[in-house]
């Protein structure tokens, strides 16, 4: 499996590099970023950081890594012109939250709210949507929250 991502160095990317180099089925984590991550690629081999100045114009390194992506790109095409055949997913998520064992928000807080998510939670989800493929729509944040608690056995 090979994820391109953007955001690695935010509150949710983090998370996600974290969960998605916990999958055995990945092969490649293209990041892209508008600065270098010097930490990022010393946390694995699959990883590679490609540094844009400008989203809009792409080198021809980034090209070629996206080469063998060409068959999902495709796909995501595909998708857009028939959407009675191919899903894509929206992911709904509210207001994120620490880990539980990073966080000063109390559990029952989050839980009455009904609109929060712990961010490991929500990573959890994203992973497993890129992992098995289960596209359904929209994804609400209380079933992300569901979701999320039963992947992590929470």
């Amino acid at each position: 499996m090979k994820i391109i991502l953007t955001g690695a160095s935010g509150f949710i990317g983090r998370e996600l590099v974290s969960q998605l180099l916990a999958q055995s089925q990945l092969t490649n984590l293209l990041i892209l970023s508008r600065r270098p991550l010097p930490d990022i690629p010393a946390l694995d081999t699959r990883i590679t950081v490609f540094v844009l100045d400008n989203f809009l114009v792409y080198p021809a390194a980034l090209i070629a890594e996206f080469r063998d992506g060409l068959a999902e790109t495709t796909l995501l095409d595909l998708a857009k012109e028939n959407p009675d055949v191919l899903e894509t997913v929206i992911i709904q998520a509210a207001y994120v939250t620490a880990k539980r064992s990073e966080s000063w928000i109390p559990e029952w807080m989050v839980a009455v709210t009904g609109l929060a998510i712990r961010v490991d939670e929500l990573a959890a989800v994203m992973v497993d949507e890129a992992a098995t493929g289960m596209g359904c729509g929209k994804i609400p944040n209380e079933v992300l929250r569901e979701r999320g608690k039963k992947l992590l056995g929470v």
